[in-house]
């Protein structure tokens, strides 16, 4: 998987255009002017970015993140995450190929290390 890692929320929207990629790991509180949970509804009322999965990932319950950002591929509860979490979540996704898929990650954490 191609992994490529946004560090605020102009670089969310902007590598979401860019790369297209086939799916976004996203902090709800992901900081910024638009949150992450407000990054999540743009992207999917967005005819361009709609089809993107997206998986959410938060300290808030999931019925709190699904209530604020909308509907959600999957769901990543923090803090106790863990790299199989992150496989399950991707592979239930249905975004893996043979040839991998590209990512973006709104997270604290490093997408290419487990």
């Amino acid at each position: 998987m191609a992994c490529v890692r946004a560090k605020e929320r102009e670089d969310v929207l902007a590598l979401t255009r860019q790369i297209n990629p086939d799916i976004i790991i996203l902090d709800a509180e992901f900081p910024g002017d638009m949150v992450g949970w407000e990054i999540m509804r743009a992207l999917k009322v967005d005819k361009n970015t709609r089809h993107i999965a997206v998986i959410g990932c938060s300290w808030l319950s999931e019925s709190e993140v699904r209530s604020l950002a909308g509907r959600l591929t999957a769901y990543l509860q923090k803090p106790d995450i863990t790299y199989h979490d992150f496989e399950t979540a991707i592979r239930g996704a249905g975004v893996i190929t043979k040839g991998g898929a590209r990512a973006i990650n709104g997270l604290e954490t490093d997408c290419n290390s487990p």
